[in-house]
């Protein structure tokens, strides 16, 4: 398929619950997913070039396509092909670039996947990305005050700053909060 190249070798996913079958990631350089009336063909039409590098799916498998209703620009949906779950993320146009910086978001996402924390990346494009999709469900505010689930929290947090990154990865995802707040200021001013 023209406009593609693969960017990492293959990617194991080991952990319990999740596919456990290699799969190799994908860059789709020239895919653009259209936000207007066109999204769901698009999608559609992207998820032809990424569904191969599952073993036993191809561009025929059937998909169902369910829109979450979470993302506030974002648009995302929760994919099925046979027994694969993904989830494909589009970014909403301009207006959801201006506070997050897209690039550096799917660095982060890599780095956790490296180092096993997230949901894998199979496949990014030029406005979005595929990732695996993990069965859940949001925190209540009363779960978020629950003394067992403050402690798996700060667990999980705990472990994610220990980790030992090489200076060349930590350096990709270091973040100015003062220049990032100051961003957000001049922004919020532009509003009113």
């Amino acid at each position: 398929v023209q406009g593609f190249q693969v960017y990492a070798s293959a990617h194991e996913i080991n952990q319990a619950s999740r596919t456990t079958e290699t799969v190799q990631q994908m860059t789709l350089m020239n895919v653009f997913v259209r936000t207007d009336s066109n999204l769901e063909n698009d999608v559609r039409s992207m998820l032809k070039l990424v569904l191969p590098i599952f073993p036993g799916l191809n561009e025929d498998t059937t998909v169902t396509l369910k829109q979450m209703t979470v993302g506030t620009v974002n648009y995302a949906f929760k994919v099925t092909a046979g027994k694969i779950k993904l989830m494909v993320r589009v970014f909403g146009g301009e207006t959801s670039n201006i506070l997050v910086k897209r690039e550096r978001e799917l660095k982060i996402l890599q780095l956790g996947n490296k180092y096993k924390y997230g949901a894998s990346i199979y496949a990014t494009y030029q406005n979005g990305y595929v990732m695996e999709f993990i069965e859940g469900a949001p925190l209540e505010l009363s779960e978020l005050r629950d003394p067992f689930f403050i402690s798996r929290i700060a667990s999980k947090i705990a472990e994610w700053h220990n980790i030992k990154f090489l200076p060349e990865e930590f350096n990709t995802i270091r973040v100015n909060l003062w220049e990032t707040f100051q961003k957000w200021f001049q922004i919020a001013d532009l509003f009113g």
